[in-house]
This record gives structure tokens, C-alpha cells and sequence, in this order.
């Protein structure tokens, strides 16, 4: 009789998994960890290690130094992914650079903050990013870092990401600093999250603003995690009547 109840209680808990799995398939499909973009002058998609780990965390980056769309990205796993992204610079393109700095950074630092694209030449130069093939309509922990070797280079971002950096250091990830983030930044019905960069606090002629890296990665789904909590409720319940039985 135990081993009869203690299997249906098996059977219970595998229906539920398989129930979260189902809800969830749709976004695991385009996206199921982190990736992380980090722009600059190499193209060769890295592992970094753990003390180069960004907010949202470590592992394979992919390494972009050119403008334009990327093929397939890696996750952190070194898996790969049906996302894209995509980087322009409007009308003023001409006047984005690549770049690599050390100045500043320090060994938590350096992988996602020495080095980045900048953006220069008067208040119309602008930076479009977009990851593209996300879950459409789905929500996304997203951060985008800006801030160079001066520390007045600051980056103001619009549309899926709200906020500013000032670039006052890069020893440190600290937000409104050198980063900014979104938790819940939603992808549109086409599977496309986009945001702006332009320049923030550059005072001088050259308006310099930059953008040094972005990391997604997916918000569970409320549904998702009430049929978890439910598949929960129900073995502890399963175990409480094999016990008095």
C-alpha cells in the first residue's frame, strides 16, 4: 500500500513537471539562461571567469566588434541560441568607434567595461540596440552597461531600458554609475527588445556616450512558478497521508 501511494505520488510530481515544463517551453525555445553581448575590438566569443562576472553573472560571452547583426549568440553554458542582436548608429553611424581602455577597471570589472563603442559629435549621434527572436510579448531581466576611461562619459538609455550613467568609475559595477537595468523590460509582439544610448553628461563639443556590454536573461512566468508552488503543495500533502497511513 506505501509503495502504491508513494508511486502515485511520483506520477503526481513528474504530471507537474511536465505541466511547468509545457507552460514555459515557449521562452525556454528562444532563451533559457543568460547571454551576454560585450562590444569592442575583439570579435572572438570568450569564457570568462568568475571574478569577470557581470551583474546578472559570468560564463561564455559573445565578443562583438562590428556594427550590424550578429549570428546566433551563446548562452553562458556555451550552448547556442536562436537570438540575435543588433547594433546601429542611425544617420551619424560614422561616428561610432570601438575601443579598448583599461584605465580604471579592475579584475571584477574588465571583461564587460574595457571595452566598448562610442558614440561622439553632437546631440544626433544616437546607439540603437535590440536583441531579436525573444519569446514575443515576454519579460526579461536586461542590463546594458556605458561608461568609458574619462569620467564624465556618461550614457542616457530610452525604451526598454530607462536611465542614465554618469562614467564617474569602473572599478566597481554600481548602477546609475556605469550601468543601468531593467527587470521586467518586455519583448514585442515580433520577439524584438529594443533601446536607445545616446550622450548624457559630456559637457564638451564631442558629446561622448558609450555602450560597453548587455546581459539578458528571462523572468520566470507567474504561471510557471504557480504550478511549481502547486506540484509542491501537493507532495508535501502526498507524504503527510503516507505517513498517518
Amino acid at each position: 500500500m506505501r509503495f502504491s501511494k508513494r508511486l502515485n505520488a511520483l506520477l503526481a510530481i513528474g504530471a507537474g513537471v511536465v505541466c511547468v515544463m509545457a507552460a514555459s517551453s515557449a521562452q525556454a525555445a528562444f532563451i533559457s539562461g543568460l547571454i551576454t553581448v560585450d562590444y569592442g575590438t575583439s570579435a572572438t566569443n570568450t569564457t570568462g571567469n568568475a571574478a569577470s562576472s557581470g551583474v546578472l553573472g559570468g560564463g561564455t560571452y559573445n565578443s562583438i566588434a562590428s556594427m550590424g547583426t550578429t549570428s546566433a549568440l551563446l548562452d553562458s553554458t556555451g550552448a547556442a541560441t536562436s537570438v540575435t542582436a543588433t547594433v546601429s548608429g542611425g544617420a551619424n553611424q560614422s561616428n561610432t568607434r570601438f575601443f579598448n581602455d583599461t584605465t580604471g577597471v579592475s579584475a571584477t570589472t574588465t571583461t564587460l567595461l574595457a571595452d566598448y563603442i562610442s558614440g561622439f559629435v553632437g546631440n544626433n549621434t544616437v546607439i540603437t540596440f535590440s536583441f531579436n527572436n525573444l519569446t514575443p510579448n515576454a519579460q526579461y531581466n536586461v542590463v546594458a552597461y556605458g561608461a568609458d576611461a574619462a569620467t564624465n562619459h556618461g550614457s542616457t538609455f530610452t525604451g526598454q531600458i530607462v536611465g542614465t550613467t554618469t562614467g564617474a568609475q569602473r572599478s566597481s559595477f554600481v548602477q546609475g554609475v556605469n550601468y543601468v537595468q531593467n527587470t521586467s523590460a518586455v519583448a514585442d509582439g515580433t520577439g524584438t527588445l529594443t533601446f536607445v544610448v545616446t550622450q548624457n553628461n559630456d559637457t564638451s563639443t564631442n558629446h561622448f556616450f558609450n555602450l560597453n556590454a548587455v546581459q539578458i536573461t528571462p523572468v520566470p512566468e507567474p504561471g510557471s512558478l504557480g504550478l511549481l508552488g502547486i506540484g509542491a503543495v501537493g507532495l508535501i500533502r502526498r507524504r503527510r497521508r503516507t505517513t498517518i497511513a
